[in-house]
């Protein structure tokens, strides 16, 4: 009689397992160009910070992209264009990479994702390849004292 009873409780967790699979959420990593999403009747811009379904329509043109990030699977999607179709099936695809996030770097990504920084800011660190450290409070003491001691000595 057990063995029946988990024989069913296997059979349903397996029925269930690929429903809970595609109710996945991208996080928008970063955005290049118009990207576009359609999920009820009219389109509307991606912008960085935004989730999206996995049945969201996105629209990608040709000088675009986008990076999503999947953190239940810990990975990294940069989907190029042009491109229309659910992202669902664009990370999927060919010739779109997949980059696979240690627990760590997941977890800097996610930090980083709703630092209160500015979303211009990040949007250009993102686009530009570089880096940002705080260097306006690290120049501020060097320069004040030397700007001080060029002001004493003209007295």
């Amino acid at each position: 009689m057990k063995t029946i009873d988990m024989k069913r409780i296997v059979i349903l967790f397996l029925l269930l397992l690929p429903a809970v699979s595609f109710a996945q959420d991208f996080q928008v990593y970063s955005v290049k160009g118009a990207v576009t999403v359609k999920n009820g009747a009219s389109p509307e811009s991606v912008t960085p910070g935004m989730t999206l379904k996995a049945n969201s329509l996105l629209d990608i043109p040709a000088d675009a992209r986008i990076v999503v990030l999947l953190e239940s699977k810990k990975e990294l999607h940069t989907l190029k264009g042009p491109a229309v179709d659910q992202v669902g099936n664009l990370v999927k695809k060919e010739g779109h990479s997949t980059q696979q996030l240690t627990e760590s770097y997941l977890a800097f990504i996610k930090q980083k994702m709703t630092d209160s920084g500015s979303q211009k800011d990040r949007n250009y660190k993102q686009s530009a390849g570089t880096s940002y450290r705080e260097t306006d409070s690290l120049l501020m003491q060097v320069l004040v004292p030397i700007q001080e001691s060029v002001d004493s000595t003209k007295k």
